[in-house]
């Protein structure tokens, strides 16, 4: 909203079924204002879409084809941060007809990570080499002093998307060798030890299909490269913990339960059980316990599971001074409706592990690139390294500074508004549904002014030698 609105020739319309918070963000500027808005309501949605050159959504994703539908109607560009949906990509040839843009993928993950990647392996091409590796992961955290709580995660969105996307599948190559995880076995297939910023203890996760990236980069394919992988950055612990919860029924969305019903959130992990394993587990340690052995959760996490299941609300509690979990005022209040157990663990994470005043995050987002000459026939593997190749690493680690700017919203928000401003002015010729990568007008203006507002990728490039063999080997060995 500020970026946007320091452009004083431009109106701002905030749209959302919150109109306190829009109003709240309005108020600061003559040249912003907030209007109600029920997504729901179709002929509410088009009245608000014909006030308004370019539309920015920043709904969920599964939400963003419905108001492109209506924006190619009215033909007016549309620009998101999300990544591209099977239905955002249906109106391609929709959106083009109609002389329209919908841009999406122009935040932080995705977006600053494609943009940076992109130029990146340009200009190494650009110096007659050819590209053999490419790693890439970015994470969202607290920072570590602010990290000491269950799961070592906090949110300042919604909690939803952290959690389904535990549930996707992904796929990647490492090592010369090509890996196919299934859906639900991305917390299984992570990298426990992932030496990427010293001092701290990072994990990695597989981040969905990596190999269709290659094209989009304009690398080789997928079995000419000794490895491809997007990755998301957690804190050491993070996976195995949630596994936990995915194996107890947490993470389910076919099955709903009323909790209200049956004791509110301090029933919550006893049901999520009860529909696992088929059988009522009683809200009791020992029943817990064994139903946790049934589902296949290893006994020597049982003991952490269950104090976090408790830190959370989630069982009864240990001391008798606890509230009843119905009318507990540091709790959410409970769905009076069946609900998902997914969804409840969002609204119930939202709230007990929200950022609390002066707690900070930060952003992780880091590129290893390896090449060698081009034409080289030179081979090279993980395991021993040739001496004409180089390790080239981009990273940018951003720590919250302003109390009300998180290091998220900074680094997903100033990309979109970029974009947003130069398609609005007429600078990106591009229709139909794409990512910021498909044109040269879009990522490298937005690196450009990142730049100029302190939003840096630092890079370095190194010889790759049999001490310093790359990310991919340190993934594979552990070290």
């Amino acid at each position: 909203v500020d970026h946007i609105a320091s452009r004083k020739d431009i109106e701002l319309i905030i749209a959302s079924n919150n109109i306190h918070e829009g109003r709240a963000l309005a108020k600061a500027h003559d040249n912003v204002s907030a209007v109600s808005l029920d997504i729901a309501d179709g002929s509410m949605l088009d009245a608000t879409i014909n006030q308004a050159d370019l539309v920015i959504s920043l709904l969920p994703m599964p939400l963003h084809a419905d108001v492109a539908k209506y924006c190619i109607a009215q033909r007016k560009h549309m620009v998101t941060a999300s990544y591209i949906s099977p239905q955002m990509k249906a109106l391609h040839q929709q959106a083009q007809d109609a002389d329209v843009l919908l841009l999406n993928e122009i935040g932080l993950d995705p977006g600053i990570d494609h943009c940076s990647a992109v130029d990146l392996c340009e200009r190494i091409r650009s110096q007659g080499r050819e590209i053999t590796s490419f790693i890439s992961t970015c994470g969202g955290l607290p920072v570590p002093e602010d990290s000491n709580v269950p799961l070592a995660y906090k949110f300042s969105w919604s909690p939803r998307g952290v959690l389904t996307a535990a549930l996707n599948g992904a796929k990647y190559r490492l090592g010369g060798k090509n890996f196919d995880v299934p859906p639900g076995g991305i917390l299984s297939s992570g990298f426990p030890n992932f030496p990427l910023v010293p001092g701290l203890a990072l994990e990695c996760l597989p981040n969905r299909d990596s190999l269709s990236y290659g094209p989009i980069y304009g690398l080789n394919s997928a079995e000419k490269l000794e490895s491809m992988f997007r990755g998301t950055l957690r804190y050491k612990g993070f996976s195995s913990m949630m596994q936990c919860f995915l194996s107890s029924g947490v993470l389910d969305l076919t099955s709903p339960l009323n909790l209200n019903a049956h004791g509110g959130w301090y029933s919550f992990l006893s049901q999520a059980l009860s529909r696992v394993c088929g059988r009522q587990v009683k809200n009791t340690s020992a029943d817990i316990i064994s139903a946790l052995r049934d589902t296949g959760v290893p006994d020597g996490k049982i003991g952490e599971f269950l104090e976090t299941a408790e830190w959370l609300s989630m069982t009864k509690p240990s001391s008798t001074m606890m509230m009843d979990a119905q009318t507990d005022l540091s709790l959410p209040l409970v769905p009076t409706e069946p609900t998902p157990a997914l969804d409840l663990f969002a609204r119930l994470l939202a709230h007990k592990l929200r950022y609390l005043p002066g707690e900070k995050d930060s952003v992780i987002l880091s590129h290893e690139i390896i090449s060698r000459p081009l034409g080289s026939t030179t081979t090279s593997t993980v395991e021993d390294p040739s001496s004409d190749m180089q390790i080239h690493t981009s990273t940018l680690i951003v720590r919250q500074t302003d109390p009300f700017s998180t290091a998220m919203a900074v680094t997903v928000s100033l990309p979109l508004a970029i974009a947003a401003l130069r398609v609005l002015d007429g600078h990106v010729k591009i229709r139909g549904t794409v990512g910021p990568t498909a044109d040269s007008d879009i990522y490298r203006p937005v690196l450009k002014e990142l730049e100029d507002l302190g939003v840096v990728m630092k890079e370095e490039t190194k010889r790759r030698t049999t001490g310093n063999r790359g990310l991919a080997y340190r993934m594979m060995t552990g070290h």
